[in-house]
């Protein structure tokens, strides 16, 4: 197996290449597969390599190389390395998305889903008042961001809402 020039991981299915040239004729094709060669010591969804090419790029790509190395995606949001309040489950769905998806675009579906899932929630509970819509709403916003739970809204149950509603 070929060894990195630190020598500190194997290069995991590079062949050598007597020219130097990288597979691949396009240019995210090449960007990834240097960024693959470079940054990953485990198999790296094929999407996050996109955020080489977001406007957003010099701080996703900060996080894509957190991910290859091996980092969780929910620790980069945790310690704010990506500055987004995404959960355990949200995480994992985002890492699921198609190759040809941005990371940015990623993310921002997952966001949507999971309020689209609260809003549902709401439709289908007409025993919820409407004044106490948006203080539940901002509980779930509160609770969400903090990473303390709220990972689905039918985990929203009446003993974790705060007795001070009316």
């Amino acid at each position: 197996m070929l060894r990195h020039s630190t020598g500190s991981r194997a290069c995991r299915g590079c062949a050598p290449s007597p020219t130097g040239d990288p597979r691949g004729k396009g240019r995210d094709r090449i960007v990834r597969g240097l960024a693959e060669h470079l940054l990953s010591a485990y198999p790296t969804p094929a999407f996050l390599w996109n955020a080489f090419f977001e406007d957003e790029a010099e701080a996703l790509t900060r996080v894509v190389a957190h991910v290859a190395a091996g980092g969780s995606l929910f620790k980069a949001c945790e310690s704010g390395l990506l500055p987004v309040a995404l959960t355990r489950r949200m995480c994992h769905r985002v890492l699921q998305a198609p190759a040809r998806s941005r990371f940015l675009k990623a993310i921002r579906e997952v966001q949507v889903n999971f309020w689209n899932g609260v809003l549902t929630w709401f439709c289908r509970n007409p025993q919820v008042r409407p004044n106490t819509v948006g203080p539940l709403v901002d509980y779930i916003a509160q609770r969400h961001s903090s990473g303390h739970g709220a990972t689905s809204p039918l985990t929203v149950r009446s003993s974790a809402v705060p007795r001070a509603w009316p």
